[in-house]
């Protein structure tokens, strides 16, 4: 059973923990429609709908939609030997 001071200082470290949370979240790279991945590897939207119902390309859902972010589209290019078309995160 936790006493109120035990009670307080978990919350607290709970709220810490959030907190950090948050920041990692706005911390995170940009997201793409797979109809701005097609662009920007000259593909059509389709075959990039393909890649991600196969696991080839992974991607987020957002409610109905799907997200790639830059590091998911970076890692995807990378193990597909595609470096030259690596997205610069910085």
């Amino acid at each position: 059973m936790l006493y109120s001071w035990e009670f307080r200082q978990t919350v607290r470290s709970i709220r810490e923990n959030l907190g950090h949370m948050n920041q990692t979240i706005n911390q995170t790279d940009t997201s793409y429609t797979p109809t701005d991945i097609a662009e920007i590897l000259g593909m059509k939207t389709s075959s990039i709908y393909a890649l991600i119902s196969r696991g080839y390309l992974p991607a987020n859902r957002v409610g109905t939609r799907r997200v790639i972010t830059a590091r998911q589209l970076n890692h995807y290019l990378i193990n597909r030997g595609r470096s030259d078309q690596v997205i610069d995160l910085t």
